[in-house]
């Protein structure tokens, strides 16, 4: 076999090495998957099957570059993984900071119905207007319709007020002298709730209940000559059979003008007494204010202006 030697004269590698210079310098920038290269980019990738794959590394890695360039970018993989940037002085996240919220947008459609509920506890129907649903017992929910107590006594049902506008003189006070039953003739309210009145002055319960009773007694003296008339006034309850007296007392103070007429005695001189009382009382039973004259030398005359007054009221 006859080798021939490949004899590469200096002048032909100059001249190669001098070709190469040349097409370097001629050809500017770079491309990669395209063979003509955008003018603008100094390497122009293209491919539609495949991307670009820059460095990956961590956080700690990325802090180990030396002397890093302006613009280098790396892909961070942990600690707010990202594309970062080097900025001159720092590394910064191509994502930037959290913009402020955006405006809501349009309302969606409406979703489907939920399951029912539970049914709630029922209630009884009907009633009427100003009634009110009210516990039966301790049971809950056990309730009925019942009309509330309408009236000014706090709660209460005044069933009877009634005011004295006749002529009543009441005695000295004595041993001798029995105590003397007021007459309220006029009926301001009532009698309700089943009551009723006898000769003007006892008031026969209707419904048994509780009660509060209040009297208002006044008089003046019925005689220019001396002082000290006032009626001390009590409540007296008796049962259906007229017995088993239960008796409250009140209390009064006694005039301390002289006069014969209560259109000439002001109201604060004249002899001013009440009697108030709180009692359970049973269908039937009877109510009446008696009076006594604190005065054992001079006759009381009671008020026929109004002032003299009555009130029951059932709760």
């Amino acid at each position: 076999m006859i080798t021939k030697k490949l004899i590469v004269r200096p002048l032909t590698i100059a001249m190669a090495l001098f070709f190469i210079h040349t097409l370097v310098q001629a050809q500017s920038n770079i491309g990669i998957g395209t063979p003509t290269p955008h003018p603008s980019a100094a390497l122009d990738v293209s491919s539609s099957t495949r991307g670009m794959l820059v460095p990956r590394m961590s956080l700690a890695q990325r802090n180990m570059i030396a002397s890093p360039a302006i613009g280098l970018i790396v892909y961070q993989i942990d600690n707010t993984p990202g594309y970062y940037y080097y900025n001159g002085g720092a590394w910064v996240s191509f994502m930037g900071a959290t913009g402020a919220q955006g405006a809501d947008g349009a309302q969606g459609i409406t979703g489907e119905a939920g399951n029912a509920g539970v049914a709630g506890v029922s209630v009884p129907v009907g009633g009427s207007t100003g009634q009110v649903l009210a516990k039966i017992n301790t049971t809950d929910y056990n309730m009925e319709w019942v009309t509330p107590s309408s009236s000014s006594a706090g709660g209460g049902t005044l069933v009877w007020e009634g005011i004295a506008t006749v002529t009543q003189t009441v005695g000295a006070g004595s041993s001798a002298t029995a105590p003397s039953i007021i007459v309220f003739d006029n009926d301001v309210t009532g009698p309700t709730n089943g009551g009723a009145i006898i000769s003007d002055s006892v008031f026969v319960v209707g419904e048994a209940g509780l009660y509060c009773i209040t009297a208002h007694v006044i008089a003046f003296q019925s005689s220019s000559s001396g002082l000290g008339a006032a009626p001390g006034p009590y409540i007296e309850i008796k049962n259906a059979a007229g017995a088993n007296n239960r008796q409250y007392f009140g209390m009064g103070v006694t005039n301390s003008v002289a006069a014969t007429n209560t259109s000439t005695l002001p109201f604060a001189s004249r002899g001013r007494s009440f009697a108030t009382a709180w009692a359970q009382l049973a269908a039937g039973e009877t109510v009446r204010i008696k009076v006594n004259n604190l005065s054992t030398s001079v006759p009381a005359q009671i008020t026929t202006d109004g002032t003299t007054r009555i009130s029951i009221v059932k709760y």
